[in-house]
Formats: C-alpha cells, structure tokens, sequence
C-alpha cells in the first residue's frame, strides 16, 4: 500500500524513515520510499508540483498506522 505525504522535504522524509526503522521495519522489505523534488515552470518563479515522499509499505497495518500519522489532512 502507498502513502504520500505532500509538501514534505527531503530532511524531513529521512526523520520519518529513522523512525520507522526504530520501529523494527526494514527499508527494502518492510517500506520503501522515494522523495519527489518539487518542478518549477520554465521561469522558475511558478511551481507546478510541491515536492512529496511516497512511502510504499508490505504490510497493510503499517500503511494504515503511517496514513493516520502523516497524512491524516487528507
């Protein structure tokens, strides 16, 4: 299951995936993760895509407890 956090940055991403793996998981078998830099138009001014980190989970009750945790707004 995947949960995306939006408007996170990658710091802040790297905090919740240490606290995941205080929790027992192990990345590559228990959560993966991949951080989305925010996009920009051509002038650079405007934003067209704020950045994100999708956390993808093997185990439902994680993906759940995550989703309550992190993104509970939407």
């Amino acid at each position: 299951m995947k949960v995306v956090v939006p408007n996170i940055k990658a710091d802040e991403g790297i905090d919740i995936v240490r606290e995941l793996r205080a929790k027992g998981l192990v990345q590559g078998r228990d959560f993966d993760f991949k951080y989305q830099p925010p996009t920009y138009d051509d002038s650079g001014f405007s934003l067209l895509t704020p950045h994100t980190i999708e956390f993808s989970f093997a185990d439902n009750k994680w993906a759940t407890f995550f989703k309550l945790k992190y993104d509970g707004a939407n």
